[in-house]
């Protein structure tokens, strides 16, 4: 199995102890690249035809909560997003991360044409004891969420 980031003793996915190599989910064996508690969510996103750039299990050195990170196609759509989340009581945030990896990058790790993006970051926990409601939507297929969240998908 050849992968741009490294499995690490603790499950972790990365190249050193924070860093992970952006890689596109239409490159052969995606999902090596993808953390395991994580890996259901990402799949579901993906076959709804999101873009995720981003995700993490939660467990890694920081103790950041598990989150699977979106690009949509414009700050408005971004913040829609976000407002649906926020009535379900899914927590959601812009996240600027990938905002220096630039809009023709974007397209070609996407394979689109977009001409601007904007990156959301959906949080699965918001701390190890807060489950936020999203992962039991969206592995659930939760027909009210997925059809909310398909109008952001461009």
């Amino acid at each position: 199995m050849n992968m741009f980031n490294i499995l690490h003793p603790d499950k972790s996915i990365k190249i050193d102890d924070k860093t992970n190599i952006i890689v596109s989910p239409y490159i052969n064996n995606f999902y090596d690249e993808i953390e395991d508690g994580i890996k259901e969510t990402v799949k579901v996103l993906l076959d709804m035809g999101y873009l995720t750039i981003g995700s993490c299990d939660g467990f890694h050195i920081f103790k950041e909560s598990a989150h699977v990170v979106v690009v949509v196609n414009s700050r408005n759509t971004a913040y829609e997003l976000m407002y649906d989340l926020a009535q379900l009581g899914i927590y959601s945030n812009i996240n600027i991360t990938f905002d220096h990896f630039g809009i023709d990058n974007i397209n070609k790790l996407f394979m689109r044409n977009y001409t601007e993006y904007t990156c959301v970051k959906i949080y699965i926990y918001r701390s190890r004891l807060i489950t936020s409601p999203f992962k039991k939507y969206i592995i659930k297929k939760n027909t009210k969420l997925l059809k909310q969240l398909k109008r952001y998908i461009a």
